[in-house]
């Protein structure tokens, strides 16, 4: 999916507007004045502040904006002032927003023009059961999205609803028909985490766990990179490798999560330990708080080793992907920070014959 561009001549005049889009589309912000015809060409949605435009920017703006001239575009204005008013009639600009206009609306009509980031183009040969689920936890995730911009109740019943529909789809299609379907999705971060979800439900049913146990622990696995709502997608689906500084931004997800969850108690504890400790390791050399042994839960562990593996295994436009064996290897490796009872009984899972092939089939066409 394309990005959103969002054109300024005034940096900051839109950033409540922009904090509220940027855990829902890929944002780029880029000044009127550095703005040229690839870049209209490439977006996907035009979102236009009028702020102290000056008319030399309107002039640059009218001379390029008939080099894209299908991709939907909206002003950002203050209603009460004429020259804003007018700015936008000469641009031809059809849709506008007064600057006291909810960010609830605003991203509702966005929705409409532009469509919804979250929600993948699946191929018609997935499963019906398995398309179904990926769709409820994709709308699941735009509406966790949507609560964190927004500051409304996590859509914790719906979460319910999705990961029983993951379960039941996993129990009728397979692992292997969720996970090859999963790897299409355009968005890296979701992507990771619906495989996570797949392998967190199906390795707790390898264990015997119970219904309830299985339910809370795909629960914890979607809910697990919560914080990544505090980081732009811009950053999280970047498709070149991270600058150090990106890398410890996206290093404080646990931390985020935490603090998104501490104003929700209705979250269960063991998905709040999940979200908070999935990056802790055995050996105490974890983050963020350098947990060890018998401090980190059964569940952080058993999430821990999938989504490790998760990351391995995933292609991205920076690295190759590991085949199955390959990503155990590395896991296996890993010696005491990993539960090793836990890692022998996931290696059953992993490295049979479906979705080993799965896998592989996608490692050996890279």
């Amino acid at each position: 999916m394309k990005s959103l561009v969002y054109l300024t001549e005034s940096q900051g005049a839109g950033s409540r507007v922009l904090q509220a889009l940027n855990s829902l589309y890929v944002i780029e912000e880029i000044s009127v004045a550095k703005v040229t015809a690839d870049d209209l060409k490439q977006s996907g949605f035009l979102l236009i502040d009028l702020a102290e435009m000056r008319e030399s920017s309107l002039d640059r703006l009218r001379a390029l904006l008939p080099f894209n001239p299908d991709t939907p575009s909206a002003a950002l204005i203050n209603v009460f002032k004429r020259q804003e008013v007018v700015q936008m009639k000469a641009l031809g600009i059809p849709t506008f927003w007064d600057r006291g206009t909810s960010e609830e609306t605003i991203i509702a009509d966005i929705k409409k023009q532009f469509g919804s980031y979250g929600m993948p183009q699946l191929e018609p040969s997935v499963p019906e059961a398995t398309a179904k689920a990926i769709e409820d936890v994709c709308q699941v995730y735009e509406r966790l999205s949507i609560a964190y911009a927004l500051g409304k109740p996590l859509p914790l019943k719906a979460a319910g609803n999705a990961i029983e529909s993951v379960i039941g789809a996993i129990n009728m299609d397979g692992l292997a028909a969720w996970l090859d379907a999963v790897e299409g999705h355009h968005s890296q971060t979701i992507c990771h985490s619906l495989s996570v979800m797949g392998l967190v439900v199906q390795f707790s049913k390898m264990l015997a766990l119970t219904d309830v146990e299985r339910l809370l622990l795909g629960l914890g696995a979607l809910y697990h990179d919560l914080g990544k709502l505090k980081i732009p997608l811009a950053v999280l689906d970047k498709p070149g490798a991270l600058t150090p500084d990106e890398r410890a931004l996206i290093n404080m997800h646990p931390k985020y999560g935490e603090e998104i969850l501490e104003q929700h108690p209705e979250v269960p504890p063991v998905v709040r330990a999940m979200t908070l400790n999935h990056h802790e390791f055995l050996d105490g050399t974890g983050y963020p708080n350098g947990l060890s042994g018998d401090a980190i839960s059964r569940p952080v562990r058993l999430l821990t080793i999938c989504d490790i593996f998760s990351a391995l295994s995933e292609k991205r436009s920076y690295k190759e992907p590991m085949s199955p064996r390959q990503a155990f290897g590395i896991l296996w490796e890993m010696g005491d920070k990993l539960d090793r009872s836990l890692l022998s009984a996931f290696k059953d899972l992993i490295l049979s014959v479906d979705v080993g092939a799965v896998k592989n089939q996608s490692y050996e066409a890279v």
